[in-house]
This record gives structure tokens, sequence and C-alpha cells, in this order.
């Protein structure tokens, strides 16, 4: 009689369970975050339509608290604040994405040229990345915006970019270089692929997930360069951004708190949304966070082996690794 197969581990059910529940709660996290941000594009966007009023028009007396007729009151010309939030709203995003599109993608472009040619091309567009990350970029922002005549949107989602594409590109270049190596790829080559189908098909889909958290990482910093550039007083001339709208509060903290805690609030907001996105989305496509988190938590509970059994850590893809624990009766003291 051929022996009945043994039952799994209990351990390693615990682990599979482990890594299933750090998979869904690294969803949920993107599915909330995702609700959030959705729900503040939709009221920045169709704000004219629900609330009509013009973020430049005065419309109240200057310093008018909040009440009914004004949720948020009024700033010290006397225009609505929430038109005002909305307006600044629509800015950021505007911002952000952009920002995000042209950094991600100029970089993403130079760090797969750089990692599949190596050589002296590789050298030198590292070297320019290099000096691009070693400019500070609010600094270099700066100076891109007081060399242009009028500052707008556009320029300022090109001076951000021109030093957030560096980031995008060490990280496709590092994934590139790793992917040029791998048996399968080095097959598609000599099948006679050409290199930008080999490139399209085979190399975009590894780099996709990871140039996703990117993006998200790159259109937080956006926003907060855009918010920091506009305090400073050299953001679009429309005036209606979350950091002129701080820099006014500032001002005027003591006596109209709301003025400072309403635009601070609508940024906060919007940076943990994207910022969670971003946690989530990098834990979700990346398997070996849950395993690594997986064999962390058993390897806390599961010190000791009952009866000296083997304690095995199982993580996503069935690998398991065990190691013999003798029973605590059978410790020898130092």
């Amino acid at each position: 009689m051929t022996p009945a197969p043994a039952a799994p581990a209990q351990t390693d059910i615990d682990a599979s369970l482990l890594t299933q529940s750090a998979s869904l709660a690294s969803l949920r996290r993107v599915r909330g975050s995702g609700l959030v941000l959705a729900a503040c594009l939709l009221a920045f966007f169709t704000a004219p339509l629900w609330w009509p009023i013009d973020p430049a028009a005065v419309v109240a007396v200057p310093l008018q608290a909040p009440n009914l007729g004004q949720p948020f009151g009024s700033d010290a010309e006397g225009r609505d604040l929430l038109a005002r939030l909305l307006a600044g709203g629509r800015l950021a995003a505007i911002v952000g994405l952009g920002t995000a599109v042209l950094a991600v993608g100029v970089g993403a472009a130079l760090g797969t040229l750089a990692g599949w040619r190596g050589g002296l091309v590789d050298a030198l567009l590292c070297r320019v990345a290099d000096v691009a990350a070693a400019f500070p970029g609010v600094l270099l922002a700066l100076l891109i915006l007081f060399v242009a005549e009028s500052p707008s949107a556009a320029t300022v989602i090109v001076s951000l970019a021109a030093t957030g594409w560096a980031s995008s590109f060490r990280l496709v270049r590092g994934l590139v270089l790793a992917l040029r190596r791998r048996e399968d790829l080095l097959a598609v080559a000599l099948y006679g692929t050409s290199t930008p189908r080999l490139l399209a098909l085979h190399v975009a889909p590894e780099i996709a997930g990871p140039l996703a958290v990117q993006a998200t990482f790159t259109s937080a910093s956006a926003v907060l360069g855009e918010a920091s550039l506009s305090f400073l007083g050299f953001g679009p001339p429309s005036g209606a951004s979350w950091g002129a709208l701080l820099e006014d509060g500032v001002l005027l903290a003591l006596g109209s708190p709301w003025l400072l805690l309403l635009p601070a609030g609508a940024l906060c907001v919007w940076q943990a949304g994207l910022l969670t996105l971003a946690d989530g989305l990098r834990d979700w496509l990346d398997p070996r966070n849950d395993a690594d988190l997986g064999a962390v938590t058993l390897a806390k509970n599961n010190r000791a082996g009952p009866d000296g059994a083997s304690v095995r850590l199982v993580g996503v893809g069935g690998s398991a690794s065990g190691a013999s624990v003798p029973p605590p009766q059978e410790r020898r003291r130092p």
C-alpha cells in the first residue's frame, strides 16, 4: 500500500493566509485612496456647475467668517474661499499629472536607452542624470520661472520635471539592466525580434508597475513643489493656488485662522491620498513585500516548533525554507 499524502503543515497554511491577507490589505488601501482622490477630482472639475462663483470676483466683505451662504468664508479681499480652494485643487491636479507624465516619460525613455545600449551612451546619460539630481528641485524651478516672462501652469510643469526625471531614469535603467540578462529575453532577441518590438512587448510590461508607483510619488512631489513656488510668489498669476492661499493665511492666521487651516487641510488630504495610493500600489504590485511580511511574522510567532518540528516559512510562489528547532527542554544553557 502506498502511504497517504502528508497533510500540509500548519505553518504553510498560516504563511499562505498571511500573504493573502497582506495583499488584500494593500488592495484595500489602493481602492480607498483611489476613491478619495476620484471624489476630490470630481469636486474640483465640476465645481463650476455646483458652485458657480468666480474665484477672482469680490462677492463678500473682507475676512468674513464661514457661514451658511459662504461655508468657507472670504479672504482679505472679499473673494469666496471655497471657490478659490476648488480652483487651487484644479491647478494642483493639472500640475501633478502633467509633471508626472513629463518626468516619468522622459526618465523612462532615457533609462530604457541607457540600460539597453550600455557603454558610452549609458555612462553619458548617467552623468547627465547625476547633474540634474544634484540641483535642488525648487531652486532650479525658481531659476526657470524667474527667466520666464509670464509664469504659467506649463512653465511650472516644465520647471518641476527638469529635475524630477532623474529618479525615473535611475529606476528604469536598473530594471532594464536586470531584464536584458534574462534568458527568455535573450532567446527572443536571438530569434530575430527587432529591438523596438522586444522593448514594447517584453520589457514595457515588466516595468509598468514600478513606473506607476514612481509616477504617483512624482505627482505628490510636484503638487508640493507647486505649492512651495506659489507660497514664495513664483506661481501662476491667477493666485488661486493652495500655496498662495497659505501665504495669505499665514499673515492673517491669528485673526482669521480658517484662511490658514482650510488650504493646509486641503493640501494634506490630497498629499495623503497620493502617498497612500503609491504605497498601496507598491505593496500590491510587488509580491515580494507580502512574502517578506509573512516570513518576518511567522519567524516571530514560531521561534520554536512543537516537539522539534521544522518550521517552514512559505511565501508567494510556494518557496519554503525551514530549520529544525530543538524542544525547549533540550536546549543548552550557556
